[in-house]
C-alpha cells in the first residue's frame, strides 16, 4: 500500500506504519493548549529554526526564554516556523487575536459610559 510500509505481524494481524505522518513539531513541545505553546529548543542553536506543523495566523506572537520577541513567519512547508536569534532553552508563542486590543478598549469605554450614566440616574433619583 502506498505510503504505508509493514512494522510487525502477528498471526495473521499487520502492524503498518504510516510514512505520511509528520510530527507536529521539530522539537519536543512542553505544554500545548489552543492559545498558548512552549516548545524545547535547548538542542537548536542561534539561526535554526522552529517548525511547526500548524496553520499560520498573524495573532502568534513568539519570545524566547529572556522575553526577546521572535518573528513567527508562515512557511508553506510547515506552515510556521520560528528562526531563533539566539541559543535558548524555550520558546512560547501565545495567541493574540487581531483586533483584541481594540475590542478591549471599546469594552472598557462602553462600560465606563455605562457607569457614568447609572451613577447620574442614581443621583438624579435621590434628589427627587
Amino acid at each position: 500500500m502506498d505510503g504505508l510500509s509493514v512494522v510487525m505481524q502477528h498471526e495473521g494481524y499487520y502492524v503498518y506504519e504510516n510514512s505520511y505522518f509528520r510530527p507536529r513539531a521539530n522539537v519536543d513541545i512542553l505544554s500545548y493548549s489552543p492559545n498558548s505553546i512552549v516548545v524545547d529548543t535547548s538542542e537548536l542553536g542561534a539561526g535554526e529554526s522552529v517548525l511547526l506543523s500548524e496553520i499560520y495566523s498573524s495573532g502568534w506572537k513568539a519570545s524566547d526564554s529572556e522575553n526577546n520577541d521572535l518573528v513567527v513567519e508562515e512557511t508553506p512547508g510547515h506552515m510556521r516556523s520560528i528562526t531563533l536569534t539566539q541559543d535558548t532553552d524555550q520558546i512560547k508563542l501565545a495567541y493574540v487575536p487581531p483586533g483584541y486590543e481594540t475590542g478591549t478598549r471599546i469594552t472598557a469605554v462602553t462600560l465606563l459610559i455605562i457607569g457614568v450614566y447609572s451613577l447620574m440616574n442614581l443621583l438624579a433619583a435621590g434628589r427627587r
